[in-house]
């Protein structure tokens, strides 16, 4: 049974090889992020929402530019009127309108003065759009930390492929010298049949650990924006290098660059240009007109005619209702401002945890790694002891767990600590 899940092993292992390593694609962290950056999906339909902001300031601008409108009508009466004139030397007829009349007219509209809304109007569009923007560099932020979780899950299932590969390797050598010492008649046979439980029970182990790391290959080129099926290859290894500067460092960059704070700045400065236009109602409008046209009996008239109108008006009452507009854009305001303050609390919060969990990660590494050097030994001493016969079989499988159990978790300590310090640099608004 053991040799059939070694052979299968083997051949799914080459098989892997034979298929993956067409044209592999070796990946870095810093590369896996640069390639999501600009194939993420999320990030190109942000993107294309900015374009859309942009031209919004733009439409505002021009809703308030002068405008040019041209206009070409016919009318067919079904006979011409006139006005019959009567002089004392003779009736003469004046042409009212014609049977056939032809009118081209160009018309220019201008808003001389609006009660300050233009402005406001371009500057809310102005700030729409830096809202916009703040909320694509929070979601190429959220990429990061994504592509970032998937790329140290790939880094720890790796780590444990090797780690059971290297127990299974072990425990062959184990193995050979057990079966070594049962010919002899120094060994018993279940001496024998518990090294090779214990190898199968690894080996399942390295099974499960090889479809884990499948999976988070293919979790790793989805957040990339890449195809699942384009053969990826991770080069790094799974470690960990201190970063932290204290907590007080990290929650004044929190404030400083989050963009739910940066948003609701916008937001305020939004809410003041819309009291502005509420409050531009009762503000005097100006407008400026003029028209040139022809108008004649022929397609192209002859006859050419022009005006201009210089346009007031002020609305003097309403009811109270621009006054009740701008009261409530008022506590809006003051709601936003006190929703900011809650939002500081709860950002120092959210880095004093992200910080906490950093210093617990770093504190199990440096735990494990001396633990690490003490459960090498143990396995080298109960080998040792149990190949002169002065120690047993058990004494080796118990050191053999330990030390599996031990780089276990020193896998996940590391695996921990990075993602602490992603965590940190997340919650920080940082890359």
């Amino acid at each position: 049974m053991i040799k059939v899940i070694s052979s299968l092993t083997m051949l799914f292992l080459l098989f892997g090889v034979s298929v993956s390593y067409g044209a592999v694609k070796m990946v870095t962290l810093q590369s896996a992020l640069e390639y999501a950056y600009s194939h993420s999906k999320l990030l190109m339909a942000e993107r294309k929402k900015l374009l859309a902001s942009e031209m919004q300031i733009k439409e505002a601008k021009a809703l308030y530019s002068p405008s040019v409108t041209f206009s070409s009508s016919y009318v067919r009466l079904k006979e011409g009127k006139t006005l019959e004139l009567y002089y004392p030397t003779g009736i003469v007829k004046v042409p009212m309108a014609f049977e056939n009349t032809y009118q081209h007219k160009l018309t220019l509209q201008y808003l001389f003065y609006g009660g300050g809304k233009r402005k406001a109007l371009v500057q809310q569009a102005k700030d729409n759009y830096k809202v916009v923007k703040e909320e694509y560099e929070h979601l190429r932020n959220q990429v990061a930390f994504n592509v970032k979780k998937a790329y140290f899950s790939v880094l720890k299932a790796s780590s444990y492929v090797d780690l059971t590969t290297s127990i299974v390797k072990q425990l062959n050598a184990h193995l050979y010298q057990v079966r070594h010492l049962y010919k002899a008649g120094i060994a018993p046979l279940n001496d024998v049949l518990r090294v090779e439980v214990e190898i199968a029970n690894v080996t399942l182990e390295k099974i499960k650990a090889k479809h884990q790391l499948m999976l988070a290959y293919l979790a790793l080129k989805n957040v990339m924006g890449m195809d699942l099926h384009a053969p990826v290859k991770v080069i790094e290894e799974l470690k960990y290098t201190s970063i932290h500067q204290g907590v007080d460092y990290y929650v004044k960059e929190a404030l400083g660059r989050r963009y739910e704070l940066s948003s609701i700045k916008l937001q305020l400065d939004m809410l003041e240009a819309a009291k502005r236009i509420a409050g531009s109602d009762t503000k005097p409008t100006i407008v400026l007109s003029a028209d040139y046209y022809k108008e004649g009996d022929k397609f192209w008239p002859d006859s050419d005619e022009w005006d201009i109108a210089l346009a007031a008006s002020w609305k003097l009452f309403d009811g109270g209702k621009t006054d009740a507009a701008v009261s409530g854009k008022e506590y809006s305001i003051e709601q936003l401002r006190l929703t900011m303050e809650q939002l500081k609390d709860n950002i120092a919060l959210e880095v004093n945890s992200a910080y906490v969990n950093l210093l617990d990660a770093e504190e199990r590494i440096a735990t494990i790694e001396k633990q690490l050097e003490k459960a090498k030994d143990d396995l080298r001493i109960a080998t040792q002891r149990y190949k002169a016969q002065v120690g047993t079989n058990i004494d080796v499988l118990d050191a053999e767990t330990s030390l599996k159990q031990t780089r276990t978790n020193y896998i996940q300590a590391l695996y921990d600590a990075n993602m602490a310090v992603a965590r940190l640099k997340f919650v920080t608004e940082r890359r």
